[in-house]
């Protein structure tokens, strides 16, 4: 018993002897390991680009600040913007010194028309104009072209809030306006005459010349039509023999859209409007949606 008892501890001494030489070993080569550097795989560097990432740099910003009421401000600003690299973000400050009293409202889905007669300083006694939404209304207007009198507004505001969620800002403005003692909101005939959105409108009218002397109708029509085309400026009425296109259509000094792009048919519905529309203001082109439908049957009636 006593020989067994020496054999389990000899082979107790083996093992131990194994387990301290396995322990050696693996430390070993951790050290190794840890001592040596072991080169890893470099991965490749990605950059993504999103779409709605800016194109300006927001560490360069050119600033304005200007007090005094200056005409050159506006052409000044858009001078600086065509100058300088495309990165640079412009700020402009004033202040109650260089107060604004007439604010012309206009959205990407509004075109004034250069070849109206009209300007807008004609319609500057009134508070709020704008697209009527009812022609035999007596105020209101669609706000994405419009012509506002600030003080007026700010009386309205002085005393009123508009509630969120409520009627859209031009109708809870203009309705307003409508109805306040001192207020002055151009009325449906007067507001066609601003801006074509839903509404048609009276046609333009080519009067006949009139002349003094002994002439026929052609050569009255000529004499006529050389008296205009010396008179500088824009003219007072249109004239025989060379606004003969005219006579009849519509044209609102400008146009708007609206926000669901929807071309109401009582000014776009024919081909007949469209065309004269394209020849009286072709910048309205620039805020349509212009494409080729027209060549795609079944994209487009014909009239609408």
């Amino acid at each position: 018993m006593i020989s067994s008892i020496f054999q389990a501890q000899r082979r107790l001494s083996s093992l131990s002897r194994i387990a301290i030489l396995g322990l050696i070993t693996v430390s070993g080569i951790l050290i190794i390991l840890n001592l040596t550097e072991v080169p890893l795989p470099t991965l490749p560097k990605i950059t993504l680009h999103y779409a709605n990432q800016s194109i300006y740099n927001e560490s360069k910003v050119a600033l304005l600040i200007e007090n005094r009421p200056q005409p050159i401000i506006a052409p000044l600003i858009l001078k600086f913007m065509y100058q300088m690299p495309p990165d640079w973000k412009f700020r402009f400050m004033g202040s109650n010194e260089s107060p604004a009293e007439m604010l012309l409202v206009f959205q990407t889905d509004s075109i004034l028309c250069a070849n109206n007669k009209r300007t807008v300083d004609e319609f500057l006694g009134y508070d709020y104009v704008g697209a009527p939404w009812d022609t035999r209304g007596k105020y209101g207007g669609n706000g994405g072209l419009s012509i506002r009198r600030v003080s007026s507004i700010i009386s309205i505001l002085q005393n009123q809030q508009r509630a969120n969620d409520s009627d859209p800002e031009d109708v809870w403005l203009s309705t307003r306006l409508g109805h306040h003692v001192d207020g002055r909101v151009a009325n449906g005939s007067v507001s066609q005459l601003f801006s074509g959105e839903m509404n048609g409108g009276p046609g333009e009218v080519v009067p006949q010349p009139r002349c003094e002397g002994d002439f026929d109708d052609e050569e009255c029509e000529h004499v006529n039509m050389m008296k205009q085309m010396e008179r500088p400026g824009r003219p007072g009425q249109w004239v025989k023999g060379i606004d003969d296109w005219r006579d009849g259509s519509y044209e609102p000094m400008g146009y708007h859209i609206g926000g669901t792009g929807w071309m109401h048919g009582t000014i776009w519905g024919t081909k007949k409007r469209r065309e004269h529309i394209y020849n009286y203001c072709p910048e309205a082109k620039m805020v349509l949606d212009m494409d080729w439908a027209p060549f795609v049957p079944g994209d487009c009636a014909k009239d609408w």
